[in-house]
């Protein structure tokens, strides 16, 4: 919900980490995470006004969705191996 200002904060590289886990343990589907991302939001570890910063943590949270993503789907032959 949002907040008495009109809009929500939100931590990027945590919600973008933790994504893959709540759908994995089916608390969230892509449905559920795509509208939670609608609506005004302010985020308090990307801001492009400071783009070094804004560029690194976009940068990890990526790394953090993709990874989760891909430790979820990826082949079970990889799975025992690594």
């Amino acid at each position: 919900t949002a907040t008495n200002f009109g809009f929500r904060h939100v931590m990027l590289c945590a919600d973008l980490a933790a994504f893959p886990k709540y759908l994995e343990q089916g608390q969230m589907g892509w449905n559920d995470w795509i509208r939670s991302l609608s609506g005004p939001m302010k985020y308090f570890d990307f801001d492009l006004g400071d783009f070094s910063i804004a560029r690194v943590n976009a940068v990890k949270g990526g790394r953090e969705l993709l990874g989760g993503l891909w430790r979820k789907w990826r082949p079970k032959s990889e799975k025992t191996t690594n």
